[in-house]
């Protein structure tokens, strides 16, 4: 087997240009986000929630018996635009007489039609009956604004907070350029690594693999051979790096793993492990041998990555938003 001398390899790492529009916007979502809640008397724009009861009724407006009646939440810029005239206005406990295929236009409707257990005919008539009225009252770009969402800084003015959630961008569209990346470096190894298997040997083998030892079809093993070799594959290149590279992964990095493991699902930055709580949670997944060999795999992977991508000389390119998550869906397309 020979692994492709990844200095040689043509990789762009690709760098999201933060625009100022990109900025303004998760300026205003993190306003909006951290707003407060108010109960407007009247549905007044675009951005009321209105919380309503969903009654299934005929062309008439009269209920039909035995019919959908759901609870549910919804922004008025959800409705058609030409059909908003009808909504605003409106109070608490008030009425809105619709057809789902006049009120909502096809990305909208389709949502409304999964949460109502519809199947695809949107056919139906409805009144809402508003239940309650919210509004977010986006919060003042302020020093508690500030505080709150930097906690450990010193943000006193807009212009800093303005850089320090430019930051914060560019960090998350850097971790989205490294996944690309090293998916990138996941292909380049798996199409230039040369390797022969014994195909007729392992379709055999293959074949054997059903459910309860019953053989599969012929058709079943060449629709699945491609992934399997694949997969075979990566295991060999995946141990010849880790050799290459004297990877190594300690017990205490996989406590580690656990303990972030542990901060992700509580939505937290840090946590004393001191605790006993947070020892005793670390302490019962590490006798967990299925949770150890999996944590061990992803820690040796993600280090294998970092390895091969200090081996390439990844050529820095910018790129927009839009193109980058353009050319991921097109990517995506191609695999699947």
């Amino acid at each position: 087997m020979q692994v492709p001398d990844l200095a040689k390899e043509s990789i762009k790492r690709y760098k999201v240009i933060i625009t100022d529009e990109m900025l303004a916007e998760e300026v205003e979502r993190l306003r909006n986000r951290y707003g407060n809640m108010t109960e407007p008397e009247t549905v007044e724009g675009d951005d009321t929630v209105l919380n309503v009861t969903f009654i299934e009724t005929d062309a008439a407006g009269n209920e039909i018996e035995g019919g959908i009646r759901k609870d549910n939440s919804i922004l008025v810029k959800y409705f058609k635009e030409g059909f908003r005239g009808n909504v605003l206005g409106k109070k608490k406990d008030n009425t809105i007489e619709l057809a789902l295929d006049e009120a909502f236009d096809e990305k909208e409707k389709q949502w409304i039609v999964q949460d109502l257990g519809l199947d695809t005919s949107t056919d139906k008539y409805f009144k809402l009956v508003i239940t309650k009225l919210g509004l977010v009252e986006p919060r003042e770009l302020n020093e508690e604004l500030f505080k709150q969402l930097f906690p450990t800084e010193d943000v006193k003015i807009e212009e800093e907070f303005r850089n320090r959630v430019k930051q914060e961008l560019e960090k998350q569209w850097d971790t989205e350029s490294r996944n690309q990346l090293q998916h990138n470096l996941y292909h380049v190894l798996l199409d230039h690594t040369k390797i022969d298997f014994p195909a007729d040997f392992l379709k055999r083998w293959l074949k054997t693999q059903g459910k309860e030892g019953e053989a599969k079809t012929d058709e079943e093993v060449e629709a699945e051979f491609p992934n399997f070799i694949n997969q075979l594959k990566w295991t060999l290149i995946t141990d010849e790096l880790t050799k290459k590279a004297d990877i190594q992964v300690q017990q205490d990095e996989v406590r580690q793993f656990a303990k972030q493991q542990l901060l992700g699902y509580m939505g937290m930055a840090t946590m004393d492990d001191e605790q006993d709580w947070v020892r005793d949670y670390i302490d019962r997944m590490m006798k967990d041998r299925k949770y150890v060999d999996d944590a061990y795999n992803r820690l040796q992977t993600q280090k294998m990555f970092d390895w091969a991508e200090s081996q390439i000389n990844a050529v820095d390119t910018p790129i927009t938003k839009e193109e980058f998550s353009h050319m991921n869906q097109e990517h995506q397309h191609q695999h699947h």
